[in-house]
């Protein structure tokens, strides 16, 4: 899962401290902030026929290539970052589904781990 251990709020309450990582470089990802945080607004279970050539096109490139995309069940993820939209695609999983529905509204830390 892309989750940490318990964080505690401003009240000392904890709190489920939410991060998704990248292992590249997206373009897409140009919409972050300097603190790369993000709003998930949406999961959304697809199959990869259900998107167009020029969504996953969109979704999958990266400077210097682009991510080929498993042909399962996905979600799609939705979120709002300080200088607009992005998504991504995850492999569906019951359990990764649960989590993210669960997750709806929460910030998460945006992990890019080769950039």
């Amino acid at each position: 899962m892309d989750v940490t251990d318990v964080a505690k709020d401003k009240n000392g309450i904890n709190e489920m401290k939410y991060e998704i990582h990248f292992n590249q470089d997206y373009y897409k990802l140009n919409v972050l902030g300097k603190k790369n945080k993000a709003k998930l607004l949406q999961s959304i279970p697809i199959y990869p026929t259900e998107l167009s050539e020029d969504f996953i096109d969109y979704d999958t490139r990266y400077k210097g290539g682009q991510y080929k995309l498993a042909t399962v069940r996905l979600i799609l993820l939705i979120f709002k970052a300080k200088h607009g939209i992005f998504t991504t695609l995850r492999t569906w999983e019951p359990e990764k589904q649960r989590y993210y529905q669960m997750a709806h509204g929460k910030i998460f830390d945006i992990i890019l781990t080769n950039s």
